[in-house]
């Protein structure tokens, strides 16, 4: 990618006028640096950008990302698929653009400021928001192993952007018929199953393809049921630990490199959220199993059984939706008990939260498929390589955990079929694992086997 600072100053100059709504004076661009990221769409770089605004003589700096439209853009998602579930977003940046607009409203840097990356505007086929480092909680799980108290904050970082979403999508509700709405969840797990299978040269019987085409359509009932439609609302769609940054006071990854896990663990980083294309509306507890069934997230030093391990995460869906029910201050899911109001815990969100994670599985293990299999995915998956060289372990994980979630819903804690909503059975569930079973061995692997051969420890 090219940049030419004169086309650059000019595009940046519109772009910030029109979201600061005031006359800006580019006064120096520095340190442009082009940025090799895993991105299908964007070509990436970074600068450092001076400015003035005409209402205040004073300068001010701010590290910003440009992401520019490649030419040679894919029509369609991984799986290249000209279908309905596959559609095009027209123009990417105005999409972007305007997502950023409705969740954040008119630029307001430095002042209660959330979570996800300040927007700076949109000028043709360029975005421009702000920069968040290179320290991305994958990353540094990689290097000095997960930290638990810190996942807890992430938690609770985007507790609190799903709560700020889901009041700008109130008032943005007519404008909000442009994005991009999760559904045909049937379809999309047909279609990712279907395409594991054919990786390992397995083929179904028509007997199980009935039973798999009632799991398929059980699940996007159950994902579509209007019980759940106060989480469903603006979500990330694919906030995996890849997409959030941490800022440690300016330092680099090779400035933390060196420092030893327990200093580490001392800082309280600034939390970042970046990567706001594939936004759209659905079941917010998607981006919750994007954070926590990851394979990095927990660490297996501290919770070195599956059991310690389960509880770790259903500690912290627990915590997601008390600081949710705080927000709202929903009172109908509260309980009094010696005089004061108690969140009751929910055996339903629970459950939302499983059926979450077994569709999450499906779609990531598909697309890492999909990335080191097809032809057309080559520079894409060079690049994930080389910044992550253990990313072939993770299609293993998340199949490995499919394999765990689906046993434990089947389990006596969740022998309750008003849990499923009357669209799935334990039955359904058990029959589904022993079909997968049979064609796809690793599901019986330890996923947490497996994370020790991702994480550094």
């Amino acid at each position: 990618m090219k940049i030419k600072e004169k086309k650059l100053r000019n595009r940046l100059r519109i772009a910030l006028s029109k979201r600061m709504n005031d006359k800006i004076h580019i006064s120096e661009i520095r340190n442009v640096q082009v940025v090799e990221a895993p991105s299908r769409n964007f070509n990436i770089a970074r600068f450092t950008l001076t400015y003035r605004k005409d209402s205040n003589d004073k300068n001010e700096k701010v590290k910003l990302i440009l992401k520019r439209l490649k030419p040679n853009l894919p029509k369609t998602d991984f799986s290249h698929k000209q279908t309905s579930i596959h559609r095009e977003i027209e123009h990417l940046p105005e999409y972007t653009r305007r997502l950023f607009e409705y969740i954040q409203g008119p630029i307001n840097n430095g002042h209660e400021e959330g979570y996800l990356v300040n927007f700076y505007g949109q000028e043709g086929g360029e975005i421009y928001e702000e920069d968040a480092g290179d320290i991305s909680v994958e990353r540094l799980f990689i290097e000095k192993t997960p930290t638990p108290k810190l996942l807890e904050r992430l938690v609770e970082a985007i507790a609190i952007e799903h709560s700020k979403w889901a009041v700008n999508m109130t008032s943005h509700v007519d404008e909000l018929g442009e994005v991009r709405r999760e559904k045909n969840f049937r379809e999309k797990l047909h279609d990712n199953l279907d395409f594991i299978l054919k990786y390992y040269n397995k083929e179904l019987r028509s007997s199980d393809e009935d039973l798999l085409a009632k799991f398929f359509l059980g699940t996007e009932n159950y994902l579509n049921d209007p019980v759940f439609n106060i989480f469903f609302r603006i979500i990330h769609s694919d906030l995996h630990l890849g997409h959030i940054f941490l800022k440690y006071n300016g330092k680099k990854f090779s400035d933390i490199k060196d420092i030893s896990k327990e200093d580490l663990r001392k800082y309280e980083p600034k939390i970042k959220i970046v990567d706001l294309t594939g936004m759209s509306i659905g079941p917010q507890t998607f981006d919750l199993v994007d954070m926590l069934k990851h394979p990095v997230s927990v660490n297996a030093e501290d919770y070195p059984t599956q059991t310690s391990q389960r509880k770790f995460v259903e500690d912290l869906v627990e915590l997601y939706r008390t600081k949710r029910v705080e927000a709202f201050l929903e009172t109908f899911l509260a309980e009094v008990k010696n005089g004061e109001p108690v969140i009751k815990k929910s055996l339903e969100f629970l459950t939302k939260f499983y059926i979450s994670n077994i569709y999450r599985d499906i779609r990531a293990t598909s697309k890492g498929i999909l990335l080191k299999s097809d032809p057309r995915n080559k520079e894409l998956y060079k690049i994930y390589k080389k910044s992550n060289p253990k990313y072939d372990f993770y299609s293993d994980w998340y199949l490995a955990d499919l394999g765990e979630v689906l046993k434990y819903l089947i389990s006596e804690k969740f022998n309750d079929d008003s849990l499923f909503k009357g669209h799935l059975t334990q039955k359904i569930i058990e029959q589904t694992y022993d079909i997968l079973l049979k064609h796809i061995p690793s599901l019986e692997e330890n996923p947490i086997k497996l994370s020790k051969q991702i994480v550094n420890y």
